[in-house]
C-alpha cells in the first residue's frame, strides 16, 4: 500500500502544472490518473478502515447556498458542472487527507513537489527569455495560474528536509521567484508579500527567543527590498501600463457583480458558474460582452451563490486559518515551525490570490489544503505522544 501510495503522490505532484493541452470540460491528463487512482485508493482505505471526511461543515453550508442559488439560475447545465468540478475537488482533498498519515508520504509530496516547481519555474523563465513574450505561463492555462502554482510552490522549500537537499532548496526558490517575475502577475507579487510579511510577524511571536526579533526584522526587511524590486525591474511597457488596464477591467466587472447584489437583496445568488451566461459586461478596458468569470472568489461567492454561500467560504476559510493556528502552536522544533509557517503562508499567499482572481478551482489550491489537514493531524498526534510519555 506504501508503495501505491507513494507512487501515486509523485504521479500527481508531477502531472499537476501540465494544464495544456486542454480536454473535454476543462479536465486534464492529471484528472485522468488522479480519478483512476482516487477510486483505487479510497476503496482500498475504505476496506481497512474508516475513512475520514474533513472540512464536512463548511462545505455543506456551500452546497447548501449553491442548491438554493439554483432556484433561480438561468444556466442549470453550467452549475452542475461546477458542482461536480467541486465535489471532485473536494474527493481529491479527503483521498490526501486519508493517505498520507506519516511524515515519510508527507515528505515525498514536499520533495516531488518542490522539484516540479522547480522544473516548472525554469520552464517559465525560459519562455520568458527565447519565447519574446511579456507575460509567460508555462504548462498552464494562463499567467495567473502559473504565478498562483509558483507562488504556493515557493513555501514548499521550507519543509524541514534533510541538509542534502539545502542546494535544491535554494535552486528551487530562484526558479520560482523567478518564474513569478516571469508571469508578470501584480497578484502575485502582492500575495508574496503579504504572506511574507505575516509569517515574519509569526516567527517574532513564536520563534526562538533568542532570534525571533532578529530573523523576523531581516524576514520583513526581505520581503519588501524583494518586492520593491521585483516591481521596479519591470520595464515601463510591460508593468506599469498594464495595471491601469488591470485595474479597470476589475472595476468593470466588479460594479456588475456589485450590482447583481444589489438587485437581489434575498442574497440568493444565481448559481454557481453562472456569471458567464448572465453577467453583461457594458464596456471597460477589457470591452464589452459576457466574461469567464468575476475575477475574485469573494465576490463570485457573493454573486453566484449568495449570502449562505458566502458564509460558507468564510467557514472555509477560518477552519484552514485554525488548522495553521495549532500547527504553529504544537510545533516541537524549530524546523517544525518553519513548515507550519510555510504552510500559513501559503494559506495567506491563496487568500490574497482570491481577491483579484478566482483560484478555488485550482487543484495545487485543493493539494496545499490538504497539506495543511494532513500537518495539523500530525501535530496533534505528536503533541498528544509527548503528553502521555
Amino acid at each position: 500500500m506504501t508503495l501505491i501510495a507513494s507512487f501515486y503522490l509523485y504521479a500527481i505532484t508531477a502531472l499537476m502544472p501540465v494544464v495544456r493541452p486542454a480536454l473535454p470540460f476543462s479536465t486534464t491528463v492529471f484528472d485522468y490518473v488522479n480519478v483512476a487512482f482516487m477510486a483505487l485508493l479510497l476503496l482500498c482505505l475504505s476496506s481497512v478502515g474508516k475513512i475520514e471526511f474533513r472540512l464536512l461543515a463548511p462545505m455543506f453550508v456551500i452546497l447548501l447556498g449553491s442548491l438554493f442559488s439554483m432556484l433561480n439560475t438561468e444556466a442549470p447545465g453550467a452549475n452542475i458542472l461546477t458542482l461536480l468540478k467541486e465535489g471532485y475537488l473536494l474527493c481529491f482533498f479527503w483521498t490526501i487527507y486519508n493517505l498520507v498519515k506519516t511524515k515519510r508520504l508527507l515528505e515525498t509530496v514536499a520533495v516531488s513537489w518542490m522539484i516540479v516547481a522547480g522544473v516548472e519555474g525554469a520552464l517559465v523563465i525560459a519562455e520568458y527569455l527565447l519565447g519574446g513574450t511579456l507575460r509567460a505561463q508555462g504548462t498552464f492555462a494562463n499567467e495567473n495560474m502559473a504565478a498562483s502554482y509558483l507562488g504556493t510552490s515557493l513555501f514548499v522549500v521550507l519543509y524541514p528536509f534533510e541538509r542534502r537537499h539545502l542546494l535544491v532548496r535554494g535552486c528551487v526558490l530562484v526558479l520560482c521567484t523567478g518564474g513569478i517575475v516571469a508571469t508578470n502577475s501584480i497578484s502575485a507579487i502582492l500575495g508574496w508579500s503579504v504572506s511574507g510579511g505575516v509569517m515574519a510577524c509569526l516567527y517574532v511571536i513564536y520563534g526562538s527567543r533568542r532570534q525571533n526579533a532578529l530573523l523576523g526584522l531581516i524576514g520583513a526587511g526581505i520581503v519588501i527590498v524583494i518586492s520593491s524590486a521585483v516591481a521596479q525591474s519591470y520595464r515601463e511597457h510591460d508593468y506599469l501600463a498594464r495595471l491601469p488596464r488591470s485595474f479597470g477591467g476589475r472595476f468593470s466587472l466588479w460594479s456588475v457583480g456589485t450590482q447583481e447584489i444589489l438587485q437581489n437583496p434575498m442574497g440568493i445568488g444565481f448559481g454557481p458558474g453562472s456569471f458567464k451566461e448572465v453577467g453583461f459586461i457594458p464596456g471597460g478596458e477589457w470591452g464589452t460582452g459576457h466574461r469567464g468569470e468575476l475575477h475574485s472568489d469573494y465576490l463570485s461567492f457573493l454573486v453566484e451563490r449568495g449570502l449562505i454561500g458566502f458564509c460558507g467560504l468564510v467557514c472555509l476559510v477560518a477552519t484552514l486559518g485554525g488548522m495553521c493556528w495549532r500547527c504553529i502552536q504544537l510545533a516541537p522544533t524549530e524546523a517544525e515551525l518553519m513548515w507550519a509557517l510555510g504552510l500559513c503562508g501559503m494559506l495567506v499567499f491563496t487568500l490574497t490570490d482570491s481577491i483579484s482572481h478566482e483560484v478555488l478551482h485550482y487543484r495545487h489550491v485543493w493539494l496545499t489544503v490538504g497539506l495543511i489537514a494532513v500537518q495539523r493531524r500530525l501535530s496533534a498526534s505528536y503533541s498528544y505522544k509527548i503528553r502521555t510519555q
